[in-house]
């Protein structure tokens, strides 16, 4: 089952400073990734996107994979 993904402080600096040299479609995927979201749900939104893509977002420490059961808090 996928799981949901989340950006790491990392990932939000990367979105500002554009310091790692990442493909258009992991960049897109970065965006994207918002901890409600499975990968799945991101494959199927970015033309062209791979679970490599993902892979190397987390690699890189710019996203984190959490357990596909879980659930956000109630605000």
């Amino acid at each position: 089952m996928p799981s949901i993904l989340t950006k790491t402080e990392a990932g939000q600096r990367e979105l500002k400073d554009r310091a790692v040299d990442l493909p258009r479609s992991a960049r897109t995927l970065l965006v994207l990734v918002d901890g409600a979201r499975n990968s799945d749900e991101l494959l199927t939104m970015v033309k062209g996107a791979t679970s490599k893509d993902i892979e190397a977002l987390v690699q890189a420490g710019l996203i984190v994979q959490s357990a596909s059961g879980a659930t956000k808090a109630p605000p």
